[in-house]
This record gives C-alpha cells, structure tokens and sequence, in this order.
C-alpha cells in the first residue's frame, strides 16, 4: 500500500514561503516517526485485508500537488514532488522488491 499524504498547492511567493516554514514546505520540519492507520494500518485487527502488507507513505512537502518536474527556483524554492514520487517508486522496486508485487494500492489524501 503505497499513500501520497496531501497538502494542497501553493498558489503565489506568500503562500509558498508560508508553506515552506511548515511540515508541509520543508522535509527538515517533518516528524520523525510516521504512524499507519486507516488503509495503512500495519495489524489484521484493525485492517484485516491489508494489516500484513508493506506499506511506504511518501510525505508532501513540494507545494506542487506532487506533480512538479523543475529543475530549477522558483521564490527560491523547488518544485519537484514528481521527482520525489519517482524516487520512492525507483527505490522500492530496487530495495523492497516493488517490481515482483502482485497487487499495489496507491492511494492518497
């Protein structure tokens, strides 16, 4: 079960650099330990269909609906949550075995 957490776009430089001092803005201000629940959970009572699965959560703090391919600033900052998507993609199929799954649910918030 892989889960993009939401967050929203930012719009305009006020909204981005309000955002960027958030857990939402900046990788440097998100908690360290992230807890699964709902689709996420990691036990059979509380998700019995998927409580013993892997699960990958990928934190939102690009501002771009993770979407965003640049390469370059914009207000100083980047825009590249695709790039962060495709990263966790490349790596759990190289590390975690992705590739040999015979069933992911991506979903998101």
């Amino acid at each position: 079960v892989i889960s993009l957490q939401g967050g929203g776009e930012c719009v305009n430089k006020e909204s981005c650099m309000q955002r960027a001092k958030s857990e939402l803005g900046s990788s440097d201000r998100m908690p360290e330990w992230h807890y699964f629940n709902g689709l996420q959970a990691t036990n059979t009572e509380q998700n019995p269909d998927f409580g013993e699965s892997n699960m990958i959560f990928i934190p939102y703090c690009s501002g771009d609906l993770h979407l965003g391919k640049q390469n370059e600033t914009k207000f100083g900052l980047r825009f590249s949550g695709h790039h962060i998507v495709a990263a966790v993609f490349e790596t759990a199929a190289r590390e975690l075995g992705l590739s040999r799954a015979s069933l992911v649910i991506f979903t998101g918030s």
